[in-house]
């Protein structure tokens, strides 16, 4: 078994090239809906080297569409939803060359080229029983945990998945979500979960985890087991996790803290309630408010997440969220523009409405320069510029905000959230480059504040090196 990774070549055709070399008598391919033509193509140049590999694809958009995916010319097996036994058994019929027909969770070509979808296979339900990630097996694993995406963990650190599946509805990740996994979350044991930690850290000096979750709070109880089970041990890894704004209280917050949790990063998406209906999120705007006040009086960082650019979204709405995130004051915050995942509830309304632009996945998937999504909803008040300024006008106002109430991060912290964070510098860059490449985007004020506190970082590192060299010298 071989795990090959392309997240670091720096071009598609520099990934292609090693492609070409591989060997195999199976390839497994995950994709997202947006990264099905690249994905399509590594598939195409496979089977031109070699026609007898077998591609099966999975994922978030195999499980969607199945059987459309397995119509593709260069597939010839989909494993749908949750694939850790299927996959398994799917190998153990290949070798045994059996016939494909007992496979659950999977469609596949017949010799004819007749598409056949197997019924679904049944969740795992006890996830203690999968065993910890083969992290060795992935080349790039040292890279990964040496670029601390997500500040203010410490690096090394890297990322935990402790349970499965999401209990709410809404539109914009419903029901993909639950085709994966169910509807009814499963969860990994407390101890379970605290072992892999220790084990972080002990194999690979780990010192912050992101636990990736959907939904890390979802249960009350279980979040207490883990906080409880990591401050008994007295672990000593800070961590992150996304929780929702209505599964929260200041005694869960109070324990969280405890077990060294550093960050809460919560689903917000707008500060209009008619949006947060539409979106299905089931909660208020005055749950919004108590989750941050709660974490300030806590002291844990609250991070929020905000979508701009709604089917229906007016810029009154629009309006609404900037005013929420500025009486808030959350200490990080990413905004995105929202992009329509095919099969899921927003999509589909959409589509009804015809309010859909494109259904080309290429152009859903893709970026703009300010590390948001292009809009794909047609908007009689919102087009992709206004979106996009506005995007840029809120990350702006949260700056302004941030340097003047100070939020819970130091001086030293501003500097990386506001560059490293939020305009996509590279975590190693020099604070005065920083500040030159983006003097534009601040008013004169606020980038004199900035300058003033790159010069400082700055000093504050020759120090640091002089010492560090008189120290070798010794």
């Amino acid at each position: 078994i071989k795990i090959l990774d392309f997240s670091f070549h720096k071009s598609l055709d520099q990934a292609y090239k090693e492609i070409k070399k591989i060997k195999a008598d199976l390839v497994g391919i995950s994709a997202m809906s947006y990264l099905m033509e690249p994905s399509l193509k590594i598939a195409s140049i496979i089977k031109q080297n070699n026609p007898n590999i077998i591609i099966a694809f999975g994922g978030p958009h195999a499980t969607m569409y199945p059987e459309d995916v397995a119509r593709e010319n260069n597939v010839d097996i989909v494993a749908y939803g949750e694939a850790e036994t299927t996959f398994l058994n799917l190998i153990q019929h290949i070798e045994q060359e059996k016939s494909l027909k007992e496979v659950r969770g999977i469609a596949y070509k017949t010799p004819e080229g007749q598409v056949v979808k197997n019924p679904p296979a049944e969740l795992i339900k006890d996830l203690d029983e999968i065993g910890m990630p083969a992290r060795d097996m992935i080349p790039t694993f040292k890279k990964y945990i040496s670029l601390v995406p997500f500040f203010p963990l410490e690096f090394p650190m890297t990322t935990m998945v402790t349970s499965r599946g999401c209990p709410y509805s809404c539109t914009f990740c419903q029901p993909t979500l639950e085709k994966l996994f169910g509807k009814i979350p499963r969860t990994r044991s407390a101890k379970n979960i605290v072992d892999e930690m220790e084990y972080l850290q002990n194999h690979y000096k780990i010192k912050s985890i992101f636990f990736s979750d959907s939904l890390f709070t979802y249960k009350r109880s279980r979040t207490m087991d883990i906080c409880k089970e990591i401050v008994d041990r007295k672990l000593d890894i800070t961590w992150e996790c996304q929780s929702r704004v209505n599964t929260i209280d200041k005694e869960l917050v109070v324990w969280m803290k405890k077990a060294n949790c550093k960050v809460l990063s919560f689903g917000v998406e707008s500060g209009s309630q008619r949006i947060l209906d539409f979106a299905g999120k089931g909660t208020t705007k005055s749950q919004i408010s108590n989750a941050f006040k709660i974490c300030r009086e806590v002291g844990i960082v609250a991070s929020c997440n905000y979508m701009i650019g709604f089917p229906t979204e007016t810029k009154e709405d629009l309006k609404m969220s900037l005013q929420q995130m500025l009486e808030t004051k959350p200490d990080l915050l990413n905004v995105y523009i929202t992009s329509p995942v095919p099969g899921t509830a927003m999509y589909d309304a959409a589509k009804g409405m015809n309010l859909i632009k494109t259904e080309d996945l290429n152009i859903i998937g893709r970026r703009n320069d300010a590390d948001g999504m292009f809009s794909k909803f047609k908007s009689d008040e919102l087009d992709d510029k206004y979106l996009e300024n506005f995007q840029q006008r809120f990350i702006r106002e949260y700056a302004r905000m941030l340097l003047k109430e100070g939020a819970k991060l130091n001086k030293k912290s501003l500097m990386k959230v506001v560059f490293d964070r939020y305009w996509g510098i590279a975590a190693r860059k020099s604070p005065i480059e920083a500040v030159k490449d983006f003097n534009n985007i601040f008013l004169s004020g606020i980038t004199g504040k900035i300058r003033r506190y790159a010069t400082k970082i700055k000093e504050d590192q020759e120090e640091q090196e002089k010492a560090e060299e008189i120290l070798a010298k010794r």
